[in-house]
């Protein structure tokens, strides 16, 4: 008799591991959709940066205008300056 109700006990904790980790999965799974709506959000945030002429450094090297060249400090790599 004692045996089944220790396997009885053991059971339920089972049971009770079982309906945790699956709330954990569901809610991991909730997340997961979040960031995907988040990543998809930024990328086409992104598209949108691309075809905008006034958004620098978005856009794609053979999309970039004429326009004025950069300074000649932009060549200077950090810790290259004269101190």
């Amino acid at each position: 008799m004692e045996d089944v109700e220790r396997q009885n006990d053991r059971e339920q904790e089972l049971r009770a591991v079982g309906d945790q980790l699956e709330e954990r999965g569901d809610r991991m799974e909730q997340r997961s959709d979040e960031l995907e709506k988040k990543v998809e959000n930024v990328r086409e945030e992104f598209r949108r940066k691309k075809q905008a002429d006034d958004v620098p450094g978005a856009q794609e090297p053979d999309q970039l205008s004429d326009a004025s060249p950069p300074p000649p400090e932009a060549d200077i790599a950090p810790g290259d300056a004269d101190d």
